[in-house]
């Protein structure tokens, strides 16, 4: 089993975005979305406005944050046979009841992808944490094509106006 990283989060956090784990070069490099053909940072840049792909590591953690963007992942720990979501042998799930204990101030969860979003609802976390309100989110993949950044970055822009969630 390998560890994941630790969330971006900070006491002003309203929006958590979940993947559901780092692929292989995200790992080597340590960084969410590491791998240059997801287009994570591209959707999150045309969100916020601002050229993230470009950014060193630190700068988009700013960034998001800034933004009240809160980053983790579903799983905690997994091993998986490649990068798809799909290959996921063994998983430990994160402590969501610890985290949203800790940082009342979320109450949007944005969940990037079926794996992670059919994962995250096996928790009932919601009913923990009725406040919550969880969206399924396109998956920036690489071989996730069907929308491009800019459609993904709308779906996203929608989501955060209907929940009143400001930029």
């Amino acid at each position: 089993m390998i560890p994941g990283f630790d969330p971006i989060i900070d006491k002003n956090s309203r929006v958590l975005i979940l993947g559901s784990f780092p692929g292989p070069v995200s790992l080597a490099v340590q960084e969410y979305y590491g791998n240059k053909g997801n287009d994570f940072w591209r959707v999150m840049g045309d969100l916020l406005e601002t050229d993230m792909h470009s950014m060193t590591f630190e700068e988009k953690k700013k960034t998001l944050l800034k933004n009240k963007i809160a980053l983790w992942d579903v799983y905690a720990q997994a091993h998986r046979v490649g990068s798809a979501d799909a290959n996921f042998v063994h998983v430990i799930y994160n402590d969501f009841a610890s985290l949203f204990e800790e940082y009342p101030k979320i109450k949007l969860v944005l969940l990037e992808g079926t794996v992670p979003y059919k994962s995250f609802l096996e928790l009932n976390i919601d009913k923990l944490f009725p406040r919550l309100k969880i969206y399924k989110i396109h998956s920036t993949s690489g071989v996730n094509r069907r929308l491009n950044v800019k459609q993904k970055a709308d779906i996203i822009r929608k989501i955060l106006l209907e929940n009143d969630v400001k930029q």
